[in-house]
């Protein structure tokens, strides 16, 4: 799992507004157009499953399951005219839906 700078500099921005949140949990969920869904979410707590990383200064946890589809991902953030969100480019994906929140492996 990687971050872009781009993307470390907005989860930053937006970690920093949510005064308790000590960790980014990035994770899938069965779901969407494709199989699988990115979920992304502040915590501030852990549990003793979860798999911890430090990317770009940001505690980051995720549950071993959602780590296996994740491992080859880099997460961007794109800030464009009409639209500002964050993008998943994950080497695991078969395929991807439009809208680029869900996947298939």
């Amino acid at each position: 799992m990687k971050l872009t700078e781009s993307a470390a500099n907005k989860i930053k921005e937006l970690m920093n507004k949510e005064s308790d949140a000590l960790y980014l949990r990035i994770s899938i969920k069965t779901g969407g157009c494709s199989g699988f869904t990115y979920k992304l979410d502040f915590q501030k707590d852990k549990s003793k499953y979860d798999i911890e990383m430090s990317l770009n200064d940001i505690k980051v946890i995720m549950d071993p399951k959602s780590e296996m589809f994740l491992k080859e991902t880099t997460l961007d953030y794109q800030d464009g005219l009409n639209t500002a969100r964050f993008v998943y480019k994950n080497k695991l994906a078969s395929k991807k839906c439009s809208c680029g929140i869900s996947f298939a492996v």
